[in-house]
């Protein structure tokens, strides 16, 4: 069963991060983001960091006091901050702030956008940590600062950049839209409060209920109704039995076959294929 993202602490063992027009969906896929996304292709060791959003606040006194009566949220900002190693099409431009290029005989030219005139993009952030994937998605935003590129012999020439928040208005309703999301992997995320009931299980040694943080059968006569799968958790078993060794744990693991069943190819049968 895959690691949950609450039972170790994340690392950011590596990644990757995109950019795509202001307002590009959300991603459905967290790790696969799709076609409209741009990868911003190599990322410094340093990773990136995102500060989340941070409150600009401003208190309000009474006389009565020396303690303020309300604090009043005045503004918020959040950024990632990265350095990319590549320079190319998408990545001068992503950091610059727009731009175009001149393709000559011998040379090809950047022209950096006109003051005041830097675009706005979306960016999201994926973060792998084994079977552990979660990312960080903005709508809009933009270069808000640079770092020196330092070019030298023992070091790489970056293009560090910190991407600050913006937020994105709806164009039918005028509304504002949600300035940022956090993305997690279901199969790996704790499931919401309350039980989630068991549609089947997948094979393994031990398998897993489906669908991922499920809650085990009470017993053997509640799996009745339960579909099995192969060890992909997609394909259904059917009339095939599971391959030896192969089981799920119900609830009842005090029982003489301590809670242990597998599919035989007909029904669920007791203890281990």
């Amino acid at each position: 069963m895959a690691v949950m993202i609450n039972d170790q602490p994340i690392v950011g063992a590596n990644g990757d991060v995109y950019t795509a027009d202001v307002g590009t969906a959300i991603p459905t896929s967290v790790d696969t983001p799709g076609a409209s996304w741009i990868k911003l292709g190599m990322i410094s060791d340093d990773g990136v960091s995102w500060t989340p959003p941070a409150e600009e606040t401003t208190d309000i006194k009474i006389w009565q006091s020396p303690y303020p009566a309300r604090i009043v949220t005045t503004g918020l900002s959040s950024s990632m901050k990265f350095a990319m190693d590549e320079w190319d099409r998408d990545t001068i431009p992503f950091a610059l702030g727009g731009g175009t290029f001149e393709d000559t005989a011998n040379t090809t030219i950047y022209h950096p956008p006109a003051p005041g005139a830097a675009e706005s993009k979306a960016i999201y952030l994926v973060v792998l940590d084994g079977g552990v994937h979660m990312g960080i998605y903005f709508p809009k935003g933009r270069v808000i600062n640079r770092d020196d590129t330092v070019f030298k012999a023992d070091e790489a020439a970056l293009l560090h950049v910190e991407f600050g928040l913006q937020v994105l208005i709806d164009t039918v309703t005028g509304a504002p839209q949600e300035p940022y999301n956090l993305v997690f992997d279901t199969a790996t995320f704790p499931p919401a409060s309350g039980a989630v009931t068991a549609t089947g299980a997948k094979a393994g040694a031990p398998g897993a209920w489906l669908p991922a943080g499920a809650t085990p059968p009470a017993n053997l006569a509640a799996c009745t109704g339960l579909t099995a799968y192969n060890s992909d958790g997609t394909t259904a078993s059917g009339v095939t039995p599971w391959p030896a060794t192969n089981y799920v744990t119900r609830a009842d693991t005090g029982a003489a076959d301590q809670g242990k069943c597998h599919w035989d190819g007909s029904a669920w049968v007791t203890g281990v294929a």
